[in-house]
């Protein structure tokens, strides 16, 4: 049986970054139910979301935190992507932003830095004990 995650912690992490608690915790719960497939469905963010959908989608959008999948060219690049809020739509979540939500739900903190070694790790590239200092340059 799959252990039920609460966006308690999670959504702590977000709170450091808006002002919007309401959506803080709307939107965590989004990013664990995105987190446990790689993707979430405009039908599963409205069931979470509600009237605040759009909301929430929107400040996803903006923070890079999901993709959607539709895209001007047929890739997953954030300069193609084309957000649409409505049924039948399709978000996906970047693996480095797993890694950094994964992070955040055990420490209710957000750390970039932390979640791209990881990835990098996760990935078997041979430098990834390099990955942090490439972040700060």
């Amino acid at each position: 049986m799959e252990r039920t995650i609460e966006p308690n912690e999670l959504g702590r992490a977000l709170s450091n970054l808006s002002d919007y608690p309401k959506l803080d915790i709307l939107l965590a719960q989004i990013l664990i139910n995105a987190c446990r497939t790689g993707n979430i469905s405009y039908r599963e963010v409205e069931e979470i979301a509600k009237d605040d959908c759009e909301d929430v989608l929107l400040l996803a959008f903006e923070w890079r935190l999901l993709l959607p999948i539709r895209s001007t060219r047929g890739t997953l690049e954030w300069g193609d992507a084309v957000l649409l809020i409505k049924p039948g739509e399709m978000y996906k979540m970047p693996n480095v932003l797993k890694c950094l939500v994964e992070e955040a739900i055990q420490g209710g903190q957000w750390n970039p830095e932390s979640s791209v070694v990881k990835n990098f790790k996760i990935m078997g590239e041979s430098e990834w004990g390099k990955c942090q200092n490439w972040c700060r340059n």
